[in-house]
């Protein structure tokens, strides 16, 4: 059998400038991607890194209208401010009256059974208008000195039952009388719905001072809630209330004892406008109201 004989191999050598055309072709495909890749975000709006902020002089807010502009108006927060600056302080004109801290006395359960520990409600915001507008009464216009109004609470009926005058009273019976007649007539107004409680009935103190010279209202200290300094005092007072309620600490303190008026106790300290007393033979010591023994 005949044996092939191999094949010599083949050479190719490219003639000089002839892969000259090959690189020409990559280049015009580099550049059309170049400029592709540069045209391409400024057409479609896209922005490939974060752009400079720019820097903004700071220019001055319009302050009237000097040339005949109108000045702009307020920004949305700043109105919003002012306007709950106005509904949480109210302007009010000064006053004569000075409302102390109202004292319950008594209360009743829902079958009017009377109880022998009460929870305060918080009276004053419903009755604070109505007692302040007592000085328009024609009664009080001259009047000076302290006027107690006790007020008989039926939430059953959401009603002021009775009113009555306190015996810490000062002024005198033709201006405490008139003045009466005046608060009778507005306290039917109140709202007692509005008011948080816990029994059906409650017997309430006001202690309303005439003053000889109005103070502003907006100045004068809130009724005190118990907190303050301790201050000495010492000495002997009397009971001038119907009942004293004497509390384990000042206002919202747990009723310890009821004293009747015209017993003695010892006086031990004070705080704001409540004072501490021992009431009893053994030294049991508890909170009053100031007025509740003439202080």
């Amino acid at each position: 059998m005949a044996t092939k004989a191999p094949s010599k191999p083949h050479l190719h050598i490219p003639a000089p400038g002839s892969d000259s055309r090959g690189l020409g072709r990559v280049g015009i495909i580099a550049a059309l991607c170049f400029l592709i890749g540069v045209a391409w975000p400024k057409l479609a709006g896209v922005k490939l890194v974060p752009s400079v902020p720019e820097s903004k002089a700071p220019t001055a807010a319009p302050t009237g209208s000097e040339d005949g502009a109108e000045p702009q108006e307020a920004e949305p927060a700043a109105v919003a401010a002012a306007a709950t600056t106005a509904l949480t302080h109210p302007t009010r004109p000064p006053s004569r009256i000075k409302l102390g801290t109202p004292q319950v006395t008594s209360c009743r359960g829902a079958t009017g059974e009377k109880l022998t520990s009460c929870s305060a409600p918080a009276l004053q915001p419903a009755f604070e208008a109505t007692l302040l507008g007592l000085e328009q009464c024609e009664a009080g216009k001259d009047a000076v000195g302290m006027l107690s109004l006790g007020v008989e609470l039926d939430f059953g009926s959401n009603q002021v039952a009775e009113v009555s005058r306190g015996r810490s009273t000062t002024l005198s019976e033709v201006a405490s009388q008139g003045l009466l007649r005046c608060f009778k007539s507005a306290v039917t107004a109140v709202d007692l719905s509005s008011i948080k409680h816990e029994q059906q009935r409650y017997t309430v103190f006001f202690p309303v001072e005439l003053l000889a010279t109005p103070t502003s209202v907006d100045d004068a200290p809130p009724p005190s809630d118990g907190e303050g300094e301790l201050t000495p005092a010492s000495g002997v007072a009397t009971v001038s209330w119907d009942v004293a309620v004497v509390r384990a600490a000042p206002k919202d303190g747990d009723i310890q004892a009821r004293i009747l008026k015209g017993t003695r106790v010892t006086v031990t300290g004070k705080r704001l406008d409540w004072y501490r007393i021992k009431y009893d033979a053994k030294g049991s010591e508890g909170w009053v109201y100031k007025s509740a023994i003439g202080m």
